[in-house]
This record gives structure tokens, sequence and C-alpha cells, in this order.
């Protein structure tokens, strides 16, 4: 288990690090170096 810390607004982020597991879907945005970054949408957020 990886523990990346993140503070972008994306799906992917909770609590302040990336729950994307197993991270192998490229996203075509590149925010701050991460690949697989996916802008949350307030009104579609997933809650995991």
């Amino acid at each position: 288990m990886n523990l990346i810390t993140c503070d972008n607004r994306c799906i992917h982020q909770k609590d302040g690090y990336c729950c994307l597991d197993p991270a192998h879907l490229l996203s075509s945005a590149k925010t701050d170096g991460c690949c697989y970054f996916v802008a949350a949408d307030s009104s579609k957020t997933q809650k995991k």
C-alpha cells in the first residue's frame, strides 16, 4: 500500500491522500505532476 499525499480537488483524493487503487488509468490532464488527476465536480463527487 502506498500513501501518496494529495491536496488537489480530484475524485481520487480523500482526506489528503490519493485513494486510486490500482493506479493504472491515465487522464489527459496533468496537474502538479499527477497523470491520474480527474477534477472533482461538487455535484458529482463520489463518496467512498
